[in-house]
């Protein structure tokens, strides 16, 4: 019979049908599989940075603790980033490769030690020796590294932060947030140590920030909606801090009203947090294992998921998900897990991806019920054959007396008969219908009747 020993031939030449589409469209599909659970997916989520936003960041400002220009800031913001041996990160990049001139720095300062970036502390922290002392130059995130310091520094003057002093930085660093703009802090001490604790990373004195810019990409807010009107839910996951992740969700169309971070997510307790997931579109500052674990609670409650990202950082959420997404750039860790990977950084391809894997599920749909048909033919005794005017129904030849019909008015000689798939089975008899000269309750006999399957 064709069931079920067919079966895996048709499903596999679907699923290849539906790769070589995506093929077209400059898209890889690395696991055949993944084109049926792109098209039965129903949640996307993704990182903000270089999925929604382009991929290149540029850096705007460097700054004192008030926001005027300070040339010390980005030096040892440079030399923090040119020292760390952890994976270098755009914002990295954007420091070493943006500002040649700051080169001539590194020739002062010798490295001795360092503490790489970690998502938990989510600052790194390097020593330097020069002038015959130590220096320890933390960068970060602003809260990791504001919390851990006691002095601050302006126009060369060390004063102990206040509570008044803490409101004119915080002023500072949300009106830059404001404006969608990622912001890290830098801050220094000097230290006769050789070699460097977490320990050590306090008492600090903070000397400013860094603002970045990170534009969405133009693609991104008409790809969104595409996936909407495919009934396909969105949510952004990402570390950035929550101010710039609102500003940029808000020129996305993406919905802010619930945003949670990371901190609130942990406070929670599993059935809050199944609730959460559900009504929320933006995760702010949180961990990777944290995205795994809104991906898992997300396929507890029914849904099939994929998700989008190009860090490290997005891995434990890339393994986790129905469909992992990448990109070409992404790092080779991210690529070898990815089930798809996007040659063209569009993504409209989500949308076209989509769709095809719903087109190669409605081909292994007809399939089945096509077959369902057949069997169910040949177990009333019948034969069958395919009809010319409609492909996607069934001529059955057989005999069927003494059922009840309903007169519906429509040409002579066609009989029709629904089958619930289902069930399992033909429906009621209500649901035969037979029409002609004669009137309803008599006895009919026809040669054959149709089965209508979509």
């Amino acid at each position: 019979g064709l069931t079920p020993e067919m079966l895996p031939m048709v499903i596999n030449a679907c699923l290849a049908k539906g790769s070589s589409a995506m093929e077209k469209k400059q898209t890889i599909v690395r696991n055949i599989n993944a084109m049926h659970s792109f098209g039965c997916m129903d949640v996307l989520c993704m990182d903000k940075t270089g999925t929604v936003t382009g991929d290149k960041i540029v850096l705007e400002y460097y700054m004192d603790i008030l926001g005027n220009e300070c040339r010390k800031t980005l030096d040892f913001a440079y030399l923090n980033s040119i020292y760390t041996t952890s994976v270098k990160n755009h914002l990295d990049d954007a420091i070493i490769n943006g500002f040649e001139s700051a080169f001539s720095v590194s020739e002062e300062y010798i490295k001795t030690d360092e503490l790489p970036f970690d998502y938990e502390r989510k600052i790194s922290s390097v020593l330097v020796h020069h002038n015959n002392e130590n220096l320890m130059i933390v960068k970060g995130s602003v809260e990791e590294v504001c919390k851990r310091c006691k002095y601050a520094v302006y126009k060369d003057r060390l004063t102990e932060i206040s509570d008044d002093m803490s409101e004119s930085v915080g002023a500072v660093v949300n009106e830059l947030y404001d404006d969608g703009m990622k912001v890290l802090a830098v801050a220094y001490k000097q230290t006769t140590d050789k070699i460097l604790n977490k320990s050590d990373e306090t008492d600090l004195i903070l000397l400013g920030y860094l603002a970045f810019f990170d534009a969405p990409k133009k693609t991104a807010s008409a790809a969104i909606e595409k996936l909407k009107t495919c009934h396909v839910a969105v949510k952004v996951l990402t570390g950035d801090s929550i101010g710039t992740s609102v500003s940029v969700c808000k020129r996305l169309g993406i919905s802010t009203q619930n945003a949670l971070t990371g901190s609130q997510l942990d406070a929670m307790s599993p059935d809050e947090m199944a609730v959460a997931v559900e009504e929320t579109a933006l995760f702010a500052e949180i961990l990777p294992r944290q995205k795994a674990e809104i991906i898992g609670i997300l396929q507890n409650n029914g849904h099939t998921t994929g998700f989008l990202g190009d860090g490290m950082n997005d891995l434990p959420a890339m393994t986790k998900a129905d469909v992992g997404i990448s990109v070409d750039t992404s790092a080779d860790a991210i690529r070898e897990s990815a089930d798809v990977i996007l040659l063209k950084k569009d993504l409209n391809v989500l949308e076209q991806g989509i769709t095809e894997g719903r087109k190669a599920f409605a081909n292994m749909s007809k399939y089945i019920n096509h077959s369902i048909a057949l069997l169910l033919a040949v177990a009333l005794g019948g034969s069958c054959s395919n009809d010319d005017d409609d492909k996607n129904a069934l001529t059955v030849s057989g005999i069927m007396d003494g059922h009840e019909y309903v007169d519906l008015g429509l040409p002579n000689g066609i009989c029709w008969a629904t089958y619930n798939v289902g069930a399992n089975s033909i429906t009621e008899y209500g649901d035969f219908f037979a029409w002609g000269e004669t009137t309803p309750n008599d006895d009919y006999s026809w040669d054959s009747y149709k089965f209508v399957y979509s």
